[in-house]
This record gives structure tokens, C-alpha cells and sequence, in this order.
């Protein structure tokens, strides 16, 4: 079949062929310029160089540009709409540097060596077209350069081994070559090396390639790839759609687009190429990627300029510029110079356009991001459009009003609601900002807020008590959350309408506190009544205003309020100069009631205002609360005559009841107050010798107390009634309570100065305190025991030891009866307590028998073998420590008038041993180990005394006994240091298996 020739290449590869056969170095130098921009400046550019000539010839046909891609075999098959290949555009693609589209002006495509970047993929690329095509292959180039038979060209081939440039002897293709896809014109072909078939796969298979290929061939509408279509859509207000169809299903993708055209200053273009000088126009771009999620920190990819065809030249920003820029000989960076400068800054004047169209909330991340440049046209570009944005009120502050960055600021951490209360006193304040957003406006003038600026700002406004509660919402949802110093100054409406500075100080109703909470109403009132007490308006009470210092005004922390007791303690001074406002005392009574009421603590802080309270009597006259009596009150009949009765108004207890009115202060029985120190005068003046009490009680100054109140009031014959009143009242029952320290206030005063059948408490002792009997009267009235003890009734024998003098006296009366068996017990307990005690001893002393006898004529007994012989009037019992009742008693001890004069009379009776055996082992001592000697009578002779049979004795450590059951159980008892156990050894001895049943119940 015959090969045609439809654009002349035989006459193209003869005029190069003679002209390298003329001048080797010419082939050489194609031959460098070639490599030069393929392994250069167009090296990977291949798809866009190609797209770039079919969009060009789509454009100069007056057709839609359409692409279609295809991979066939490891071949690149790229095919376009548009005017078919002619023979001078054969012609430009074998010639560097001359464009056939040198009078396109509105071609991509002039510099006439885009081509070459398909030398980076193949080495025999194909172009077919309607009317033909043409093939340029390296082995066919180099076989060309051989057959010409030139030494030199040869030499020259021979030094490049065998390379030579790919793109300058083009031929036809064969008959049998496919013609371009139905519906295209032209179709290039390229069979890829080895080396670039996964990139050209990766680049196939990559979105954001044909996205590219779309900004910059503005012209381009349509790119048919092997598993879908993707097809350019322009929507209105400059929204322009990308939609991709096929195998994976359809697809969108938004852009923002905005442009600016026009001509450019002719003074611009005086150093431009030549054929580049006729290019008056410029076209300029921006495109926003819109579906993108937006990263916090900015783009989510960096973008390159195009000029319009992709550059190397990255930006920093979140839109790609594309147009008409100049570009340096490599065509991957722009040609600096003037025509470069201006056309960036009309770039930048573009730019702010994005603005109109983005929400104003999110303008922000069209800006540069913070950071460095990323490189010298980046810098430019951020720097030509802060300068333009930082004059341009393209934010909206939170209240709506358009500001530049200069005129904004933003409080970290506030959200939109808080943004727009707060908005109000910062005039240009935003909404909230993310931090990259805050990073990008800085360089601009936004200024960052703390929360210590915002309480002076606020200071200006006046504002409904719920605006308030708004900032304090807002404060509270910040996120970092401010410090309560920084928040020290914030305005905090009060009831009455006025304000404070600061929460610090302020009550906040409302808000359970210790007592009940307080309503509304009653806080207006308080308000009103009292203006310097801080009560914060109901409306605006926020929980924040509790960590910003304020309290919960709970009843019992309104009433504790020192503004409130100055309020009432002024009105107590007016009512003692005669000179107190009665519809005063009534407001303010009313309030005091109402919070106790309400569940306010009567006892605690707001005990000392309590007691300067004013009510008003049944005359309607002014009178402190703590001196009137409600009606029929129990203690009137306690008070001494002399003493002055008041009875609150009946309106007080018709309103309040009698219970609240006692509360408050007001007498029914005996008083009860609260203390604490520094006690008040008006406290202190109700509860006598008091201080007298703190200077022995020291500690118990530390903890507030409750006591009784104006016990001198009451009437001494009247005594035992008041106490039975106290002990039947909880509340001042609690004030008899001893504390830690020792006894209660009242208990103590009680002690003291109470009468109970003309006697004090102590010298009376509870009628079942059987174990005082003789030595204490019974207590003669019907009183609770608890409440009897602990004002000094004495319970039982060691708390009548707490008072050694006493008991002393008591125990050495001789007009007191005490039991004989009571007498050891008493007088162990009496030598304990009095045991280093600097008393002065009495005269007598109680023996063993209960009888009282001269000190002079007793002896204590020491050892248990002379009770035999002495008279027991004179005994006095020595216990368990003989000598410590001799030291203390200052009494001789029995066994210091002698050891005594033994003698035994007869042999030991026949059952002595066993006898002895027995006891022995019960008092749990070696029965050979003891010196006993046992004989029928034992006689004892003390001093110049006739001597007489006893049962048992002792001298210098040797025992005699009688034999007798209770005589060896006595010594073995007494030998083993066990003389506890003497009842059991004589049981033992005697074989008295009763007895000795009754022990082991021991």
C-alpha cells in the first residue's frame, strides 16, 4: 500500500538533514536543546503540553475543547476537538522556538516547544488527524543522520553514542495507522518507555490532574477518561461544578471563581520577546476549592500558579491563581520584572473578591496562613493581599456590624451567644474564631482579648438584670475558662437596682445555702431595707457568680451578713438615744423574721445581730426582742419581782407564731443564745461572770457555744422549777452539755449560783447513787439525772472524788452516819483523790466500825493478823496501800507498836497438814516453802498488854497458826501475796464445797 505524504515532511527532514550535513554543530546544538527541555524545563509536563495544543485547537475551530485519554498497550493516547493538524503545524512541531500560533492570541500554546515534553515519555510519538499523520521516531532520526555520509555529522554521532534529538525529521504514518476516535480531529500517540508507565498511570488515576487541567485551559469543557467523563459546569455567581460520571459513579466538585481581564500598559511590555509584545491581554483567576473540608491550621494542599499551564511557583494560600503571567524559559517559574509585579498585584485586587461571596465567618481562612512564605512570588502575592484585606471590612463582628481586622478583636474561648452579649460593650468583637483563624487576622490587627478586659468594658452599659446572667452564661461555657481574677471587676446587678463591682462579697438568692433559700420578693425587700447589703438580683444569679466569690444567700447567710447586723445594731443605738423610727423597726423585723422563716440558723453568725434585733411590745412600742416575753411565757414565773416584763405585739404573733418569735430571741422559757468570740457587749451583758469562766475554760473560747441567758434574772427560791424547765426544753438542755474542756458555761454557772432548797447542786446527790449514802443528801426535787450531773449533783462516788476538800469533810463529819462496809471503799477513794492535794487535814478520822474518832488515838491497819488484837473503833483501813493512807491521812500504821511476843501451846491438830495442803494450792504458793509453825493454841502478847489466843500471826517472816481451817487458809493467802484469795484458800482448808463453789463464781 502507498505511504502518503499529506504535509511534506520529506521536504522537512531534507532542509534539516542538509543544513546538519552543512554544519555539524548545528545538529549538535538541535540535538542539546532538545535534551535540554525535555529533561528540563518540561520534563513531566507532557499531559498538560498536549492537553494545552487541543484546547488550542478546539479554540481556533470555534468548537467546545473536549479531550479524550485513553491508555492502550503502554500507549498515551490523547485525543482533541478542534482544527485538524496542519502542515505548519507539522512544520512548528519539528522546529524549536516557532509556534504556528504566533497570531493565536488567544492560545495557550506560543513558545513552539511545548511539544518536546513528550520526550520524557517516548522516543517515536504519533500525531493523527482528518487528514493524515506523522510519526518522529529516534531510531529512523539516527539511521537518517548515518545514511547522510557526512564524516563530521558521523563524528559527531559517534561522540553522542548515537543520540540525536527525537522531534526534528518527521514522516508520515502508514496506511495501516488508525484514524483519529470518531468526533475528534487529532489524536496524539505515544508509546511510553519502560521507566514512565507507573507515573503515567499515577497520573492518570490522580483527580487533581484534570482539575488542573481545567483552570488552566480555561477554554477546556469536557476530558472523556477511560472509567468516566469529567465535564466543566458554570453556575451562577461564579460557582463553577466539575462532574465526573462513570464506573464510580457520579461525582461533584465546587469551585469559587473569580476573574479580572483586560489590557495591560503598554510600557509593560517593552522587554518582552518579541513575539510576546503583541499579547496585550492578560486574563487573571482565582478558583476556591469549595468542598473541601477546611483544615484548622489552612489549605488542605499547597497550590502552584498557572500561567496559565501548571508552574513550580507555590503559594501558601487556600485558592489557585491561574493566568496570563510571564514565565522564565523553563516555564516553571515566573519572569520577574514589571510585567510580573503588576499583574500580582492585580491578582491581589482580584483576590478580595472571594470575599463577597464566602460566609463572613469563614473570610477568615482566605487568608494567607500564618507562617513563612513559600518563596519570593508567595511573599508578594501574602503581602499585596494583607495590605488589601487590612483596609477592607470584609469581617462581621458578632453584633453584625461589618469592621476591618484593625477594628476587630476576639475573646478566646467564647461562643456565638456570649460573642454577641459581650459584643455589646466591645464594639467589633467576632464571633468565636478557631486559632488559625486568630493567627491569620493578627498580622492584620486583630487584637486578642482576655477576660480582664472585659469587666471595664462592661462597666459602661446599662443593661436589664437577664442581660447580666448572659455574660455570666458566657463566662462560665468559655473554653479555657477564665480565672476568677480576671472576672474580679465584672458589673453584678443588686436588688434596688443597684450595682456592684465584683461578685466578691455579693449573696446571690435563690441558691440553697446553709438555711433555706430566699425568694424574689423578700430579696427586693432586703434590697430596700438594707442597701448595703450586697443581695444580687434574682434574674441575674448564675452559678459562676459562686466561684467569682459571691455566697449562696441562703436565709442563714443573709442573716449572718455583717451589713445587716450593722443595719440592725444602728437601729438598737437609735432606740437607746429615744430617737428609733417605728415603720423602721417593723421592715427590718419583718425581714429578720422572715428569713428565719425561710430556714435561716439563729445560732450561728447571726447570733450577735439577734441579739440587737427590735421588735415592738403589746404597745406598739420599740423594744429589743431579747427582753420581751411572749405571752403567758414559762419564764415569767422564774423572774425575780424587781424584774422588768414586756410582751411582744400581737401583729408578731399573728404573723410568725410563737415558736418563730422565740427563735428570734424572744423569752419564753430561759433564753438560749449563741456565743462565739469575740462575744458582743449585747451577749455578753445576758450571760454573768462570764469572762470569769473564759479565764479558767481558756480553749473553750476557740468553737462557738450555746448558752443560757439571764439565769441572774431568776428568782433563788425558784430555782428547782427553772431547772426542771431547762431539762425539759432540748434546746437549752444542750447548753448544760460539758464540753471537751470541761463543764458547759451554763453547767458551770449553775454549779455555782442555782438553788435547790436553799443549797447549791453539789451538796445534793442523785437518789440512786446508793454508794454516797450517808455522806450526801438525796437530791429533794423530781429532776432528770443527766441534767442533775451535769450542773454538779454528785452521781455516784468518783465524781464526789472530783471534789477531794468535800468529800473530806464529809467522810470525817461526825454528825454523818456511813455505813461500816462503805468505810474501805471510801476511804481507798478519798487517799486517791487527796494524794498530793495541799489540804489541811480535820481532827477525826472514820474507823473500820463507821464511827468518827480522834485522829490521835487511830491507827492505820497495815497488816491483817492485828485486827485480832486491836479495837476496831481505832482502826482506820489501810487497803490495798497501807502506807499511802498513813502518808496521806498522817496516821501511824498498826504494826509499828511491834512485832509481838509469840508463844504456841500444844501439838498441831491431827488434820493441820492437810489442812494446810489444801489452802496452799488454792493461794497457789509451795506449801514447804513457807515458815509456819502449828500447835494447838497460838498466845500473842503486844507491848505491856496481857497476851491473848489468836488463830494466826506473824513475826519477822514466821507464821503461826492453830491449825484452824480459816487460820492456814489466812497464811497461805497472805504468804503467797494473794490475800484476795483468802476466802478461797479457807474453803479449800476446810473442805466447804459450797464455799468453795461460791469463790469460783469469782
Amino acid at each position: 500500500m502507498t505511504v502518503t505524504d499529506p504535509f511534506g515532511t520529506a521536504d522537512l527532514r531534507r532542509v534539516v538533514l542538509a543544513a546538519w550535513a552543512a554544519s555539524p554543530t548545528r545538529f549538535r546544538e538541535d540535538a542539546n536543546a532538545e535534551d535540554l527541555l525535555a529533561a528540563g524545563g518540561y520534563a513531566g509536563r507532557a499531559l498538560v503540553e498536549l492537553a494545552a495544543n487541543g484546547v488550542d485547537a478546539a479554540v481556533a475551530d470555534g468548537v467546545p475543547a473536549r479531550l479524550r485519554i485513553r491508555l492502550v498497550d503502554d500507549e498515551l493516547r490523547l485525543a482533541n476537538t478542534g482544527a485538524p493538524l496542519t502542515a505548519a503545524g507539522v512544520g512548528a512541531l519539528a522546529t524549536l522556538r516557532a509556534s504556528a500560533k504566533r497570531d493565536a492570541t488567544g492560545s495557550i500554546g506560543f513558545f513552539g516547544v511545548g511539544f518536546t515534553s513528550v520526550v520524557d515519555w517516548t522516543s517515536a510519538p504519533r500525531v493523527v488527524s482528518v487528514p493524515g499523520g506523522i510519526r518522529f521516531d529516534e531510531a529512523a532520526t539516527r539511521q537518517a543522520v548515518q545514511d547522510a555520509g557526512v564524516a563530521a555529522l558521523s563524528d559527531e554521532l559517534a561522540r553522542r553514542n548515537g543520540h540525536v534529538p527525537v522531534l526534528r525529521l518527521p514522516w508520515p504514518t502508514g496506511p495501516d495507522e488508525p484514524p483519529p476516535p470518531a468526533g475528534y480531529a487529532t489524536e496524539v500517540r505515544l508509546p511510553l518507555h519502560p521507566s514512565a508507565r507507573a507515573e503515567v498511570r499515577a497520573l492518570l488515576e490522580d483527580r487533581e490532574t484534570f482539575a488542573d487541567l481545567f483552570w488552566a485551559l480555561p477554554a477546556l469543557v469536557e476530558i472523556d477518561l477511560p472509567d468516566g467523563v469529567i465535564r466543566r459546569r458554570t453556575d451562577t455567581g461564579g460557582i463553577v461544578t466539575l462532574e465526573r460520571s462513570g464506573s464510580a459513579g457520579g461525582q461533584e466538585a465546587r469551585y469559587r471563581v473569580v476573574s479580572r481581564s483586560g489590557e495591560l500598559p503598554a510600557h509593560l511590555m517593552a522587554g518582552r520577546p518579541v513575539e510576546q509584545r503583541g499579547r496585550t491581554r492578560f486574563a487573571l483567576s482565582w478558583v476556591l476549592p469549595l468542598d473541601t473540608d477546611p483544615a484548622p491550621d489552612g489549605p488542605a494542599r499547597p497550590f502552584t500558579i498557572g500561567a496559565p499551564v501548571p508552574t513550580d511557583e507555590p503559594t501558601t494560600l487556600p485558592a489557585r491563581l491561574v493566568g496570563t503571567l510571564p514565565v522564565d524559559d523553563t516555564r516553571r517559574r515566573l519572569a520577574p520584572g514589571p510585567l510580573a509585579d503588576w499583574l500580582l498585584e492585580a491578582a491581589a485586587d482580584g483576590y478580595l473578591d472571594l470575599f463577597d461571596d464566602t460566609d463572613p465567618g469563614e473570610r477568615w481562612r482566605l487568608l494567607p496562613a500564618a507562617g513563612f512564605p513559600a518563596g519570593p512570588v508567595d511573599a508578594s502575592l501574602r503581602a499585596a493581599i494583607g495590605a488589601r484585606a487590612e483596609a477592607t471590612a470584609f469581617l462581621r463582628s458578632a453584633t453584625g456590624d461589618p469592621v476591618t481586622p484593625g477594628q476587630a478583636s476576639h475573646l478566646p474561648g467564647l461562643d456565638d451567644e456570649g460573642a454577641v452579649v459581650i459584643g455589646q460593650a466591645i464594639p467589633g468583637l467576632l464571633g468565636p474564631i478557631p486559632p488559625a483563624a486568630a493567627a491569620a487576622l493578627r498580622p492584620l490587627g486583630l487584637r486578642t482579648l482576655d477576660w480582664s478586659q472585659v469587666g471595664p468594658a462592661l462597666a459602661g452599659l446599662d443593661r436589664t438584670p437577664g442581660f447580666w446572667r448572659q455574660v455570666y452564661r458566657a463566662a462560665a461555657d468559655a473554653h479555657p475558662a477564665p480565672r476568677a481574677d480576671d472576672l474580679a471587676d465584672v458589673p453584678v446587678p443588686l436588688v434596688g437596682g443597684r450595682r456592684a463591682v465584683g461578685a466578691r462579697g455579693c449573696l446571690l438568692p435563690g441558691v440553697a445555702g446553709s438555711g433555706g433559700e430566699i425568694g424574689a420578693e423578700l430579696a427586693r425587700r432586703i434590697g430596700e431595707a438594707v442597701p448595703e447589703l450586697r443581695v444580687v438580683h434574682p434574674d441575674a444569679v448564675h452559678p459562676l457568680l459562686t466561684r467569682l466569690g459571691a455566697a449562696p444567700a441562703g436565709a442563714s447567710e443573709v442573716l449572718a451578713d455583717p451589713a445587716l447586723a450593722g443595719r440592725v445594731g444602728a437601729l438598737r443605738e437609735e432606740f437607746e438615744d429615744d430617737d428609733v423610727d417605728v415603720d423602721e423597726v417593723a421592715a427590718l423585723g419583718r425581714i429578720v423574721l422572715d428569713l428565719l422563716a425561710a430556714g435561716g440558723d439563729p445560732d450561728g453568725a447571726a447570733a450577735p445581730m439577734l441579739a440587737d434585733l427590735l421588735l415592738t411590745d403589746s404597745g406598739d412600742d420599740p423594744w429589743p426582742a431579747s427582753e420581751l416575753l411572749v405571752p403567758d411565757a414559762a419564764l415569767a414565773d422564774l423572774l425575780a419581782d424587781d424584774v422588768e416584763r414586756a410582751t411582744v405585739g400581737t401583729s408578731w404573733l399573728r404573723a410568725y407564731g410563737r415558736d418563730l418569735l422565740v427563735r428570734a430571741g424572744v423569752r419564753d422559757g430561759v433564753p438560749v443564745v449563741a456565743v462565739a468570740d469575740p462575744v458582743p457587749d449585747p451577749i455578753a451583758g445576758r450571760l454573768p461572770d462570764l469572762d470569769e469562766w473564759f479565764e479558767q475554760h481558756p480553749f473553750a473560747a476557740d468553737e462557738p457555744f450555746l448558752a443560757l441567758a439571764d439565769l441572774d434574772l431568776i428568782d433563788d427560791s425558784r430555782w428547782a422549777t427553772a431547772l426542771q424547765q431547762i431539762a425539759r426544753d432540748p434546746r437549752a438542755r444542750e447548753c448544760l452539755r460539758p464540753t471537751a474542756h470541761g463543764p458547759s458555761y451554763t453547767g458551770w454557772w449553775l454549779r455555782r449560783h442555782a438553788l435547790i432548797g436553799g443549797r447549791p447542786p453539789g451538796h445534793w446527790r442523785l437518789p440512786r447513787a446508793a454508794d454516797l449514802d450517808g455522806l450526801y443528801d438525796p437530791l429533794p426535787v423530781d429532776l432528770d439525772a443527766t441534767v442533775a450531773r451535769w450542773i454538779g449533783v454528785c452521781a455516784d462516788l468518783p465524781a464526789a472524788a472530783a471534789e477531794p476538800a468535800d468529800l473530806l469533810d464529809r467522810l470525817t463529819d461526825p454528825d454523818r452516819t456511813v455505813p461500816a462496809a462503805r468505810v474501805a471503799e471510801l476511804t481507798a477513794v478519798l487517799v486517791a483523790a487527796l494524794d498530793g492535794a495541799d489540804l489541811r487535814l480535820p481532827s477525826t478520822v472514820r474507823t473500820i466500825t463507821g464511827a468518827v474518832v480522834d485522829a490521835d488515838t487511830a491507827w492505820v491497819l497495815d497488816r491483817p493478823w492485828w485486827a485480832q488484837t486491836e479495837d476496831a473503833g481505832r482502826l482506820v483501813p489501810g487497803g490495798a496501800d497501807p502506807s499511802g493512807v498513813s502518808r496521806v491521812l498522817d496516821l501511824p500504821v498498826v504494826s509499828a507498836d511491834g512485832p509481838g511476843t509469840v508463844r504456841v501451846q500444844g501439838p498441831a491438830p491431827a488434820e493441820a497438814d492437810g489442812r494446810w495442803r489444801r489452802a496452799a494450792a488454792a493461794a497457789g504458793v509451795d506449801p514447804d516453802s513457807v515458815l509456819l509453825t502449828v500447835a494447838t493454841t497460838v498466845w500473842v502478847a503486844v507491848g505491856d498488854r496481857p497476851e491473848r489466843p489468836v488463830p494466826w500471826w506473824c513475826v519477822d517472816g514466821r507464821f503461826y497458826a492453830d491449825g484452824s481451817a480459816p487460820a492456814l487458809g489466812r497464811v497461805a493467802a497472805w504468804s503467797a501475796g494473794r490475800w484476795s484469795r483468802r476466802h478461797l484458800a479457807v474453803a479449800a482448808a476446810a473442805l466447804d464445797h459450797p464455799a468453795l463453789a461460791e469463790a469460783g463464781l469469782d
